[in-house]
């Protein structure tokens, strides 16, 4: 906004009797608090519209015109002058101790709003700065995280479905190697009783030596290592297994023996160790039947 808009538009005067739109009333603001030729007009214009609606409203411009009609002086200048004249000067008179009140009262009250408005803007503004900005990048990342996800579940799926068991971290099995692991365990993914209810059931196939107890876990890696606890019907520990850490498909996989884990019902408890702290992570019923 420049000075020729301003001038055309009666910008001050609509501003400082509140008729600009809140749009046109920021542009000009952000104007005038950098011009002083504005800033000083806009101060000249509040100062003259306040005097005249305060003498207006208090009756003291028809008051002041009463007096000095019936003083003596009047009719001396009433001679020599004009009615129309002696009004002016009065009214003169009337605005200069109008002014004399808005330099005193007037002024302070708007520097004061105007300092706010600036105030509150400048915060609006740092507070955009440190907005935490999302880039193209970032969107770009995260797209491609999420397809990698996908992904490797499908392929779980896909194994599961084709009776191929993924293959276990050493840690998993700590009676048993990698090598004498076999293609054909039965794998059980188990689903925390927070977000089933009913928890897990599960038919063993007839040759099944053992099974493979699989949880998915959170990523980010936020515990060193987990674990895993499995407990009988009547709430007796019969397996407890230390040392798991997420596979390439973010889960975590513990082989235990069908002798130890025959038909019936069990609870799988989940924990994740860091720094030597143990901390809860869920728990899981599970029904095994043949």
């Amino acid at each position: 906004m420049n000075h020729h808009e301003i001038e055309q538009q009666d910008i001050i005067e609509r501003y400082v009797r509140h008729q600009l739109k809140p749009e046109e009333r920021r542009t000009f603001q952000e104007h005038y608090f950098a011009c002083d030729e504005c800033f000083e007009q806009v101060q000249t214009t509040a100062k003259f519209i306040a005097g005249v609606q305060r003498s207006s409203r208090l009756g003291t411009l028809a008051e002041s015109a009463r007096e000095v009609a019936s003083s003596p002086a009047a009719s001396w200048w009433s001679s020599w002058f004009t009615p129309a004249f002696a009004l002016a000067a009065t009214a003169c008179l009337l605005l200069a101790v109008a002014l004399g009140w808005i330099v005193f009262k007037q002024i302070p009250q708007m520097q004061s709003e105007i300092a706010q408005e600036r105030q509150a803007r400048e915060v609006a503004e740092q507070r955009t700065a440190q907005t935490p900005q999302i880039t193209p990048a970032d969107l770009e990342k995260e797209r491609e995280r999420a397809e990698s996800e996908k992904k490797k579940r499908e392929e779980l799926e896909n194994k599961i479905a084709r009776n191929e068991t993924p293959t276990p971290a050493p840690v998993t099995s700590p009676n048993r190697t990698n090598t004498e692991t076999k293609a054909n365990v039965p794998v059980v993914i188990l689903e925390s009783t927070r977000d089933a209810k009913s928890g897990t059931n599960f038919k063993l196939p007839e040759n099944a030596n053992s099974l493979t107890l699989w949880v998915e876990v959170e990523a980010g890696g936020r515990f060193d290592s987990f674990q895993m606890q499995v407990f009988d019907a009547s709430g007796r520990a019969i397996k407890t297994i230390n040392g798991l850490k997420a596979n390439s498909y973010g889960a975590l996989a513990a082989s235990v023996s069908t002798q130890q884990m025959p038909p019936g019902k069990y609870l799988v408890k989940l924990f994740g160790l860091n720094k030597q702290q143990k901390e809860f992570v869920g728990e899981y019923d599970l029904t095994l039947r043949k």
